[in-house]
């Protein structure tokens, strides 16, 4: 019997296979045509990089620097050192669990390294076509089922808002009105005064342009709010037996701007966030990673609290520290009993020097050059004495000092303590070069440029590589002629580059064991000396 089908029944079929599957048809029925594209969503993680479009349109990013510090006088013996710094791609990425990964190109042709978003993650991917208007969206929970794909017409450019709090809990409804297009549209969000989790808003815009087949969409999120992860530090006075530390203000409520990720902060500005530490009752205490809702120019922008040590409370306020919306900091809180204190030390105001004349030893100005001494001799070049090795001309210059404190040439853990305290910089002061660590806004620790003099070369005793700081310590790490032993360390400062500014970088040198037989530059070498004394 002869079968007879009416030319149009084809193309109706299709055309309601081709609905069908716009309403959610699977990717093992969908069909993969000239006419029909598949966006697969694949997340990459979170991109912890300083990203401009996260900055403040104040520009203040551009200006405030890396490491702000302050200094707050608590009482007649102690003293409270805030180090607030934001940190950089590599220590963004570090400081999260899982570390990062690295992720290979899509179809979209974009590469990134990111941290990886845990499991249980909820975040939402929202679909416009080229002309803003709504087209689709759907939810994912990171581990979980991924096969929800969307499907689009090819040959054109659609752009993929997605978002997320960084939480487990579910996301509120998104509806778009009518008439709406993507440049009207904005996400509300909660931010929970007591969370400490679900609170971390991500954003990415991808525009994509979407072939015939399998698209891929590479979900790399960036952080719209600040991350804040405190220390404190009671080592000079004992166990901190109690702590609170809060930021203000951190807003309850915004409004994210979906086609460019622009943030409006909403609700009570006064609203204050509690920095959370797990553990107590130790002289250093670290808190776990606080979430910040708060713009980069808010005036009620402050750091404040207290803690209990030795059995007594005391109360700080820190004003005027800039935090920049979607950067991660660490907090360093220092308490101090002296205001020029670096770690557990304070620090000679100069270097050594020795007057021959009246055989008295004192220190110079912060820029002042001091007297260069070999290693382990009490007295220095120019001195007769300096050539004799008997047992009476060695020993520690610093302990020479008599002013009522106990002096003595620093470590290589006295240094070390300098380096994990923040960055140095290389700075010129009163005309010289050296490197400066900040105790406050307004003051620091300057250690001047001021090389090394080695006899052997000369009878005139010339200064070697005078752009560098070369400190004598007191630890064992090179070979002496005598049998003992000593180390001797540099701030290595780099001459000014091709673009006329000097390079920041400090670099730690050390003077390490010589091969067996070899002679003995250190007893020839003479080198500056910076005292240090413990509280």
């Amino acid at each position: 019997m002869k079968r007879i089908f009416s030319s149009h029944l084809p193309a109706l079929f299709l055309g309601m296979v081709f609905i069908f599957c716009l309403g959610g048809c699977s990717k093992e029925t969908a069909p993969v045509s000239d006419n029909l594209a598949k966006v697969q969503v694949v997340l990459g993680g979170i991109d912890n990089k300083e990203v401009s479009t996260l900055k403040a349109s104040s520009g203040t990013s551009s200006t405030v620097a890396k490491t702000q510090v302050q200094t707050i006088r608590l009482d007649e013996g102690m003293y409270l050192q805030a180090n607030l710094t934001r940190l950089d791609e590599n220590e963004q990425a570090g400081s999260v669990a899982g570390g990062s990964v690295s992720l290979k190109a899509g179809i979209n042709k974009t590469k990134a390294v990111a941290t990886p978003v845990a499991n249980g993650i909820v975040y939402r991917v929202l679909v416009f076509d080229d002309a803003g208007n709504y087209v689709d969206q759907a939810d994912y929970t990171v581990g979980g089922d991924m096969s929800r794909q969307f499907f689009v017409n090819p040959h054109k450019t659609y752009t993929f808002i997605c978002y997320s709090l960084n939480g487990s809990s579910a996301l509120a409804p998104f509806t778009v009105g009518a008439g709406q297009n993507l440049s009207d549209l904005t996400a509300s969000f909660n931010i929970p005064y007591t969370s400490q989790v679900d609170n971390d808003l991500m954003y990415q815009r991808i525009d994509l342009p979407v072939v015939p087949g399998l698209n891929t969409l590479d979900v790399v999120f960036k952080h719209k709010f600040t991350e804040l992860t405190a220390k404190l530090d009671g080592t000079a006075f004992g166990n901190i037996t109690q702590a609170e530390v809060y930021f203000a203000s951190s807003y309850p409520t915004v409004d994210l701007k979906l086609n460019t990720g622009a943030i409006e902060y909403t609700g009570w500005s006064g609203w204050v966030k509690e920095v959370i530490f797990p553990t107590i009752n130790t002289p250093v205490i670290i808190s776990n990673p606080t979430i910040i809702a708060c713009p980069a120019d808010d005036e009620y922008r402050k750091i404040y609290g207290g803690f209990t040590i030795g059995g007594i409370y005391k109360s700080f306020d820190i004003p005027g520290l800039t935090i920049v919306p979607g950067e991660r900091y660490a907090l360093n809180l220092v308490i101090k009993k002296d205001p020029s204190q670096l770690g557990n030390l304070i620090w000679a105001p100069g270097y050594l020097k020795y007057d021959g004349t009246t055989n008295l030893y004192s220190f110079t100005s912060n820029t002042g050059l001091g007297d260069y001494f070999p290693f382990g001799q009490i007295y220095p070049y120019g001195d007769p004495r300096v050539y004799d090795r008997s047992q009476a001309n060695l020993g520690d210059p610093c302990l020479s000092i008599n002013d009522g404190y106990l002096w003595r040439t620093p470590t290589k853990a006295d240094y070390e303590t300098l380096e994990v305290l923040g960055p140095v910089e290389n700075r010129v002061v009163n005309g010289v070069n050296g490197a400066w660590y900040p105790t406050s806004a307004t003051t620091g620790v300057f250690f001047r440029a001021a090389g090394y003099k080695d006899n052997q070369s000369s009878p005139s005793n010339p200064i070697w590589e005078p752009t560098n700081v070369w400190l004598w310590s007191q630890t064992s790490e090179g070979y002496l002629e005598e049998g003992s032993s000593g180390g001797m360390f540099a701030f290595n400062m780099l001459p000014p580059n091709a673009s006329n500014t000097r390079e920041t970088q400090i670099e730690r040198r050390e003077l390490n064991s010589l091969p067996a037989g070899s002679n003995d530059l250190s007893r020839f070498r003479g080198s500056q000396i910076r005292c240090v004394r413990n509280h």
